[in-house]
């Protein structure tokens, strides 16, 4: 079951008369949805709004535009690659193995919204609301890496983020299997770089 599938069992049902906040985080599940199948371009906020199951109207009550929905959409997908970053940390003891599984999440995360990732990596440069808001959630990404680290290991901790959305990407999108590079192979690479600097050393 995809992330966005996951959330809307959560969420159950839903009501006649639903609650706003509750009309909101189903207008995200679906924009999340339907930016992916159908990318940021080739999609509207009508298509979003009915996807979730309302009137068009409905969308405008709770969002600009598709731009602002699309910034809402990222800071679901941040928090819900983290929440599972978090849970593979409070799973075991052994920081290794914390290490190893948070990085097959990331990658797992990265895998369900190759399309997503993609526009975004697009409008993150193009787009002043998005690049705002990309470069808030990255900082805060940082900050939650570096809680785990150490706040010394800062710069590795920033290096060690590009790695993994670069090459959770590359193999998202099928770039590291045009180039000949073996998936596993380049999954325990990743592997190898987090529990360098996420391992403490052994004396």
């Amino acid at each position: 079951m995809k992330a966005e599938a996951r959330a809307l069992a959560k969420l159950g049902p839903r009501a006649r008369r639903g609650d706003p906040e509750e009309t909101r985080a189903r207008l995200v599940l679906a924009a999340a949805r339907t930016f992916e199948d159908h990318g940021y371009f080739g999609t509207d906020s009508n298509a979003i709004a009915r996807a979730a199951g309302y009137a068009p109207g409905t969308f405008y009550k709770h969002f600009a535009d598709k731009t602002e929905a699309f910034v809402e959409v990222y800071a679901w997908w941040v928090e819900t690659v983290w929440r599972g970053v978090d849970d593979a940390w409070k799973e075991t003891a052994d920081v290794e193995a914390r290490a190893r599984a948070a990085i097959r999440h990331v990658l797992h995360v990265h895998a369900e919204w190759p399309g997503f990732r993609r526009d975004l990596r697009h409008l993150a440069v193009s787009e002043p609301r998005v690049e705002k808001t990309f470069t808030r959630n990255r900082r805060a990404q940082l900050d939650r890496l570096v809680a785990l680290a150490g706040e010394g290991r800062r710069v590795a901790c920033f290096a060690l983020l590009l790695s993994m959305e670069r090459t959770a990407d590359a193999l998202a999108m099928g770039e590291a299997s045009r180039m000949g590079i073996d998936a596993v192979a380049l999954e325990r690479e990743l592997v190898r770089q987090a529990q360098a600097l996420l391992v403490p050393s052994r004396p």
